[in-house]
């Protein structure tokens, strides 16, 4: 496209970071994503996902946000487990922490 078009303007080039952190969400395991005021927030149905709790990917979030705790916090609402992300201000560094978690 660059070479056909030139440079993508800035709008574009978020557009395609906002599809590649949505992907890298439903990698993680995220049914919604949430990115607003410096806060990412990941979103998991609790019910009937056993197998998500039990599988190795959830396993990796929960070492992440032991090893981390002024960094990511985790709890559950209203039938959801909500991941927080602190200092998350730009969709790059969201692109960042999920690929550390996948």
């Amino acid at each position: 496209v660059v070479d056909r078009f030139g440079p993508l303007p800035k709008p574009v080039k978020n557009l395609i970071q906002t599809v590649q952190l949505r992907w890298r969400a439903e990698n993680v395991g995220f049914e919604k994503l949430k990115l607003k005021e410096d806060v990412m927030k990941g979103y998991v149905t609790v019910e009937n996902n056993d197998a998500y709790f039990q599988s190795d990917r959830f396993g990796k979030v929960l070492q992440s946000v032991q090893a981390n705790p002024k960094r990511y916090s985790i709890k559950e609402m209203k039938n959801k487990m909500v991941l927080t992300f602190k200092n998350v201000d730009t969709i790059e560094k969201g692109i960042s922490v999920l690929n550390e978690l996948a």
